[in-house]
């Protein structure tokens, strides 16, 4: 679907703030997210999951199926859960609220909502709300009010125009999700009066849906309003674009997610379609061009794309090599719902749309979990790798070897492997005596490196 389509231009709005030496809240720059669709989630002690077999419909994910689960996910080293939008909706994905002040009844109450989050800021964890400001639903009261009179009061909060399909302009030209005129002030305070409401109730920060639609003029004044409340929030959009498109929020929002690394990455260990050189040649020049002062948190799937284990063909192999690459980048990794339960799907996105990948979890057999807290522990444990310098030492069709060099001295190699067959490499000396941290189907054994189908690894030397 193209663009909306061009109106009669309205005066601008700007927006200038000076920061002086702005960066991200501390924790975000270490935190390890989880990623969860509630409705697909858990249903709660006690509950089974509803049949839902159309798209929009809520299969019964709770509030209360998060906290249950909550122990198990503190244990796997998570210590930030993002959750998909709480507010009351028509549809179970919930990007399309009629209340942004309560939490959608299917999902829980408020009580159930304070109980989460006190629940996890007891546990020294984060909360992330998933929010899109950019729309409404076409049930929210405020757009029946302005939809039923040319000369209503919040007739301005919205743009009317014939030139739009639905005759007003909406996200993709959606009848159902029609857009705020950000251009209005008394929008622009509404908006920010929600982000202050839920930093109040107990969120941390906000996964900022459909960034790129209310602009970086929007987000200046939201994330002012926001840190007045809670000087700690982390701010971070949902911003689909190249790189260039993305430079204007530096200084704006403390980050945006990372679409770019998870196309390669997934082009490369899920799907075969570009090789490994590729990927690496991507890396060095992506690592290359990070800010501090501007996360990019790194993914592998999510709730709008097929999950990785789907388009690996359910190789489990491809996917633990994957996130060891995930927990091995310098940004705040984060993993979707199920992947630790090899959670996959029945047919792709491609074919019968984005909601092909919200299966159900409930109480699945965590049979990547080990795999995952190994990662998270060697993380936390090995900061100084995470930030060193790397540097390509060997590069094939197959076989990737990196060295990562810490301000404090240590070294590091790191090994992948992306292929169904084993390699054996003598290594230079300077390997020799390396101490293994985390290896998967991999040694170093008499100065000779053994990698099997799919492995890789990280030694301290």
């Amino acid at each position: 679907v193209e663009g909306p389509l061009p109106l009669p231009p309205r005066p601008p709005v700007f927006a200038f703030v000076v920061r002086d030496g702005y960066r991200p809240p501390a924790w975000a720059s270490e935190a390890v997210l989880y990623h969860i669709f509630v409705d697909r989630f858990h249903p709660g002690p006690g509950q089974t999951f509803r049949p839902c077999e159309r798209p929009h419909q809520r299969c019964g994910g709770t509030l209360q199926g998060i906290l249950h689960r909550l122990e198990a996910l503190a244990a796997m080293g998570i210590d930030t859960l993002w959750l998909s939008p709480i507010f009351p909706s028509p549809t179970a994905h919930g990007y399309d609220a009629t209340d942004y002040f309560d939490v959608e009844p299917s999902l829980g109450t408020m009580e159930d909502f304070h109980a989460l989050a006190d629940a996890l800021h007891a546990r020294g964890m984060h909360l992330i709300l998933d929010l899109a400001l950019n729309h409404i639903s076409d049930r929210h009261p405020l757009f029946l009010e302005a939809r039923s009179s040319p000369h209503n009061r919040y007739r301005d909060w919205f743009v009317f125009d014939e030139r739009y399909p639905p005759g007003y302009r909406a996200y993709y030209h959606l009848p159902t999700m029609p857009e705020w005129n950000i251009d209005n002030p008394q929008v622009r305070r509404y908006l920010c009066d929600v982000g202050r409401f839920w930093l109040k109730q107990g969120a941390d920060g906000f996964r900022l849906d459909y960034a790129d639609g209310p602009g970086a003029t929007f987000w200046l004044e939201f994330v002012e309003a926001g840190r007045a409340v809670k000087p700690e929030a982390w701010f971070f959009g949902e911003i689909v674009q190249p790189p260039p498109r993305i430079a204007p929020y530096r200084g704006v929002l403390d980050g945006a997610l990372d679409f770019v690394w998870a196309e390669q990455v997934r082009e490369t260990l899920a799907r075969g379609r570009r090789s490994l050189p590729s990927l690496v040649r991507f890396l060095e020049r992506h690592r290359a061009a990070l800010h501090d002062d501007f996360l990019q948190p790194v993914f592998l799937d999510n709730h709008d794309m097929d999950r990785f284990l789907f388009a690996a063909g359910d190789d489990l192999r491809r996917v633990k090599l994957a996130l060891l690459l995930l927990y091995a980048w310098p940004q705040p990794p984060i993993l979707f719902y199920g992947t630790e339960a090899a959670l996959t799907q029945e047919v792709s996105v491609e074919k019968v749309g984005l909601h092909a990948s919200r299966v159900l979890l409930g109480d699945r057999p965590a049979v990547l979990q080990p795999w995952i807290r190994r990662l998270i522990a060697m993380r936390r444990a090995h900061p100084a790798f995470i930030h060193g310098e790397e540097r390509t030492t060997h590069i094939d069709e197959t076989t990737w070897l990196a060295e990562r060099h810490a301000s404090t001295g240590e070294r590091y190699l790191l090994a992948f492997h992306a292929a169904d067959g084993p390699r054996r490499m003598a290594l230079p000396a300077r390997y020799h005596g390396c101490r293994p941290i985390l290896t998967l189907e991999a040694a170093i054994e008499e100065a000779t490196l053994h990698l099997e189908a799919w492995g890789g690894g990280l030694w301290a030397c």
